[in-house]
């Protein structure tokens, strides 16, 4: 699943039986682990407005 928010690019990944909403912007990589009655999209707003750590690649 990839959608788009507010420049981000949005993608639900599996690390084994764990899914992850990874987000990018440019060189920022943030994400979290989702429960299974998440709502993806609503968890990215929560994400994007409020990341609790932030990633600059390289």
């Amino acid at each position: 699943m990839e959608f788009m928010i507010q420049e981000w690019s949005l993608h639900v990944v599996l690390i084994g039986s764990v899914a992850v909403l990874e987000a990018v912007r440019g060189p920022e990589r943030i994400s979290t682990d989702l429960n299974p009655l998440d709502s993806p999209r609503e968890i990215a707003y929560q994400l994007i407005d409020q990341p609790s750590c932030s990633l600059r690649c390289h």
